[in-house]
């Protein structure tokens, strides 16, 4: 049975989730403006983190935490005023299932220009760690593949553009 969890207004105040709902709605929240520190407290610390992009064809690896790391600072170089929107959140009620998220990221290319905007379906897997703390192990990103491939094809050009006008050595690219 699924059950449905309204989303609470953010909290000033940062302490440790206490149900998996609550974890995943926290986390989910972190990302606005992506609040890296915050989002990587609610990660787990083993080296068995995977974050995932689905669907397969849009050709993005798997992310361990360091990846996951890397990638959320370039993101927020590239789309600092990410805002999220939390449309609904659901738990599978299941100890090793996922919590499943639908979610609207908005923002604005500092490169280009561009709106941000695509719709996301998270699955979220918590588990408890040896401390008792709740925390995110693995999660399953299915984006919009068309929205992917266009926006990020963009990015790519006006990089290339970019780093051929400063570079001489790279105009052919």
């Amino acid at each position: 049975m699924l059950q449905h969890h309204q989303t609470p207004a953010p909290t000033l105040l940062h302490s440790q989730p206490q149900t998996r709902l609550d974890l995943a709605n926290a986390w989910m929240r972190a990302f606005n403006n992506w609040n890296l520190p915050l989002m990587l407290s609610y990660m787990t610390e083993g080296q068995d983190f995977n974050y995932s992009y689905l669907p397969a064809s849009i050709g993005m690896a798997s992310k361990s935490r360091r990846d996951f790391t890397s990638y959320g600072t370039f993101m927020k170089n590239i789309i600092p005023d990410l805002q999220v929107e939390i449309l609904n959140v659901h738990d599978s009620s299941s100890a090793t299932g996922p919590v499943v998220a639908h979610v609207i990221g908005r923002a604005t290319s500092t490169r280009t220009g561009a709106p941000f905007y695509q719709e996301y379906m998270m699955l979220i897997y918590i588990r408890p760690e040896r401390n008792g703390a709740l925390k995110i192990h693995k999660v399953d990103e299915f984006v919009d593949s068309r929205f992917v491939h266009e926006y990020f094809t963009a990015e790519k050009k006006y990089g290339r553009r970019a780093l051929a006008a400063t570079t001489p050595a790279c105009a052919k690219l």
